[in-house]
């Protein structure tokens, strides 16, 4: 199936509206006011831990029968470096979950070209991690601009 199913495309997508709105919210307050930024880094920590999560089903759904350690190891980085990023100053914790979310495109991109990931998964992950990472980076202009 090259097409992604209407509903794993529409999930992902409400999956990302509230980094959307929470980011938005950042910009029209008056000052950014830390709440929201912090708002909208726990709700980027809890969807870089349901994208490691996903990995790990494919993980134990491994083509061989065999379950990779390392590959499941590998996929709890996403979540834990999400839940660190809440323990640093906004600006910090922004950078480091965009790195989180691209080392994850990187990962998906490796895996779909080795058939461990289904091409039209990557393609739904690719649309939400792109959505995550400029989301985050308008919250991290948001966060520069601020007087």
């Amino acid at each position: 199936m090259r097409t992604p199913p209407l509903a794993s495309r529409l999930t992902a997508w409400a999956c990302v509206v509230p980094l959307v709105v929470l980011s938005a919210m950042a910009w029209l307050s008056s000052d950014i006011e830390p709440q929201w930024a912090q708002h909208t880094l726990t709700y980027g920590a809890v969807v870089l831990s349901f994208m490691g999560g996903a990995r790990w089903g494919y993980a134990l759904k491994a083509v061989d029968g065999k379950s990779n350690y390392l590959e499941l190891g590998a996929a709890l980085l996403p979540g834990a470096i999400g839940w660190i990023s809440l323990f640093a100053i906004p600006l910090y914790g922004a950078a480091l979950q965009i790195t989180a979310f691209l080392f994850q495109a990187v990962w998906d991109l490796l895996s779909s070209q080795t058939g461990r990931l289904p091409a039209w998964a990557v393609r739904v992950r690719m649309e939400m991690t792109g959505a995550a990472v400029l989301t985050l980076l308008a919250l991290t202009a948001a966060i520069i601009a601020q007087p």
